[in-house]
């Protein structure tokens, strides 16, 4: 039986029916295919930067591959470097203030958002004249200061006024200076403000009203994008793009729908999706993102552009704007930077402040005449300056030579700041103006009574003069 069985076995085995045909193959066994996992997020790093494109930003997480673009709140990155499948490196590109996510895009799909992918946009302005000192932030991201120091605006330590810059004590990382009428506050790299000078009416923010003469800290004021100082208050763009204040409020400036005066920051109710706030002389104004502004406070002179003159607690929308992108605002006016990088203004106008040939005050916004490609903007006590394609021009008031063009002639429409170029930032005092040129060259010219335009001496200056 054993013998059968075996013959019976090759015997099927050898049959035609059991066997393959020579030329034909087994098919081969097909794999599943494998799926790329979609890329993660663990850490970005800065986590913070300007709103203009120069940050390199290192991203690291998981399965970086095939990488096809990092985006900052929707908007891609430059310049993406793959370092390895868990580490890129990427410049963050121009964006509006506030808090974005960082989302990595590969083949396999896009990362999803999370708490450790979070980028802070910050406004970052480097120059700041007040009423009689103006200060600055160093390429070494320290503060200067220079001008009157009768309350410790200076920052030093001293109340000795300083005809030429002084070091503000204590002070590392800023990126950011705003001066009041005789107060200062910077901001640094992690979000936290400082502030200095005179305190009687709150404007330092430390739940106190003693002057100081070097920097406190503002109090329960949580990571701020940017800083802003009215003439006796101040104000902070913080994480989530909501605005608070603190200081004196007698026209209602903090927004809080009061008239009490602030030692520590209060929230502007009502108020969200904000990228850049300013302060004036007793009002504030902020920009949405949509493009839009608002303002609260005085309105004695048409400031919050609402179309009145009725003072608002709260804020109220500004006529005629839109489409803006930065936003400046002096004692009794201010101004708006547009997508088309031409300017509008509203406010007082009686000495030309607004920009568009008349000496007319106004209720909305009116476009500055024969200004175009402005990167940036600044309003002062009762004239405005502008940076149009790297040259600064000013307008409005002019008897201390605040306008720099080497008359005191009063002017309704911009005019070129004599021998200047090549800027990258403008500021407007109460009654003088200062510019910043490529590293810590900055010029000054105008009112000097106290040494606020920095060269050294304590006369007028009707053209621009080099800060020592």
């Amino acid at each position: 039986m054993l013998a059968a069985c075996l013959v019976a076995g090759a015997l099927a085995a050898a049959s035609p029916a059991a066997a393959q045909a020579p030329h034909q193959k087994a098919a081969p066994h097909k794999a599943a295919p494998h799926k790329a996992a979609k890329p993660r997020v663990t850490s970005v790093a800065a986590a913070q930067g300007p709103t203009t494109a120069r940050t390199r930003v290192t991203v690291r997480g998981k399965h970086f591959t095939k990488v096809r673009a990092v985006t900052f709140g929707g908007v891609r990155g430059t310049k993406v470097k793959v370092l390895s499948a868990t580490k890129l490196q990427v410049t963050a590109p121009a964006h509006t203030a506030g808090r974005v996510d960082v989302r990595v895009r590969t083949k396999a799909g896009t990362s999803k958002v999370t708490a450790r992918d979070r980028f802070s946009y910050q406004i970052r302005h480097r120059l700041a004249a007040g009423y009689g000192h103006t200060c600055e932030v160093t390429s070494a991201a320290t503060v200067r200061c220079w001008g009157y120091n009768n309350y410790g605006e200076l920052g030093n330590g001293t109340t000795v006024n300083s005809s030429t810059p002084v070091r503000v004590t204590g002070l590392r990382k800023v990126v950011s200076v705003a001066s009041g009428n005789y107060h200062s506050c910077a901001l640094t790299v992690d979000g936290a403000v400082w502030c200095w000078g005179y305190n009687s009416l709150g404007s330092l923010g430390n739940g106190t009203t003693t002057d100081s003469s070097t920097p406190v800290p503002v109090t329960g004021l949580g990571k701020a994008l940017s800083i802003s100082s009215g003439a006796y208050h101040a104000c902070a763009l913080v994480v989530g793009n909501t605005v608070r204040c603190w200081g004196y409020n007698a026209y209602g400036q903090l927004g809080d729908g009061t008239t009490t005066q602030a030692t520590v920051a209060h929230t502007v109710p009502g108020l969200s999706r904000v990228i850049d706030v300013d302060g004036g002389y007793g009002f504030t104004c902020a920009l949405r993102a949509s493009g839009t502004s608002t303002c609260w406070g005085n309105n004695s002179y048409s400031q919050l552009g609402d179309g009145t003159t009725t003072a608002s607690l709260s804020p109220v929308d500004t006529l005629g704007v839109s489409q803006a992108t930065a936003l400046a605002v002096g004692d009794y006016s201010s101004c708006v930077l547009r997508a088309s990088r031409t300017v509008s203004c509203w406010g007082f106008g009686t000495y030309g402040e607004l920009g568009n040939g008349l000496s007319t005050t106004s209720s909305s916004a009116v476009q500055v005449s024969g200004l175009s490609g402005v990167s940036s903007i600044a309003v002062g006590g009762y004239h405005a300056c502008a940076v149009a394609g790297g040259d600064p021009v000013c307008w409005g008031y002019n008897p201390y030579g605040q306008l720099g063009d080497s008359t005191t002639t009063d002017r309704s429409t911009p005019v070129p700041v004599s021998g200047l170029n090549q800027v990258s930032e403008i500021s407007a005092g109460t009654y003088h103006s200062a510019a910043l040129r490529s590293g810590d060259d900055t010029r000054a010219w105008g009112w000097n009574a106290y040494g606020q335009v920095g060269d050294g001496s304590t006369t007028n200056r009707l053209v621009p003069v080099a800060v020592n």
